[in-house]
């Protein structure tokens, strides 16, 4: 017999101040399909920002900077435990942790004024 249990999800949101809409040039960074895409703040004008350059390689976990000039986003290789971050920015993409075996570099964060990326 096969039970399907639903368990309802609480969200809490908490505002400090009036609501402001995004600038009209505010872009978002989302991974579908294992590649890094960004669209307006509306959902407008995707566009691939990278692609996986194997098979087996996937995207996810897209991070701006805070000027929004560069993107941190994790590179992974499926059904192996190895996943290392990336950077994007005008120079192209390149490694910022190794590729090591039994090691997965996940959930890049930036510092508050974008010097430094923080696995």
């Amino acid at each position: 017999m096969l039970r399907i249990v639903v368990l309802p999800a609480v969200v809490c949101v908490s505002l400090t101040g009036p609501a402001e809409a995004a600038p009209e040039d505010a872009e978002i960074a989302f991974e579908s399909d294992g590649r890094i895409w960004s669209s307006r703040a509306d959902g407008g004008e995707w566009r691939q920002l990278i692609a996986p350059d194997g098979a087996r390689e996937g995207l996810a976990e897209p991070v701006w900077s805070p000027d929004g000039s560069r993107l941190a986003y994790v590179s992974l290789i499926e059904d192996t435990e190895r996943a290392h971050l990336m950077l994007l920015d005008a120079a192209g993409a390149r490694e910022i942790t190794p590729l090591r075996q039994g090691v997965a570099d996940l959930s890049p964060t930036w510092s508050p004024d974008g010097t430094t990326d923080h696995p």
